[in-house]
């Protein structure tokens, strides 16, 4: 079985595709991983604190998990 991990990282969101019900698929341009594909569970929500985040141009840090 592989090994999945958590990546850190600070990156600014180039643009944001609504994904199912209440996810997004991001594309983040972050400096040691260059331009990455992920997705954000529950960003459409009204609660959620990745609202905000997930924006276009928005820049934070984020911690990802990486998949396949």
């Amino acid at each position: 079985m592989e090994t999945r991990r958590l990546v850190k990282t600070k990156g600014i969101v180039l643009s944001e595709v609504n994904f199912s019900e209440s996810d997004k698929m991001l594309t983040v341009l972050t400096p040691d991983l260059g331009k990455i594909s992920c997705v954000a569970k529950g960003a459409r929500k009204m609660q959620s604190t990745l609202l905000a985040t997930s924006q276009m141009f928005a820049f934070s840090e984020m911690v990802l998990y990486r998949g396949r």
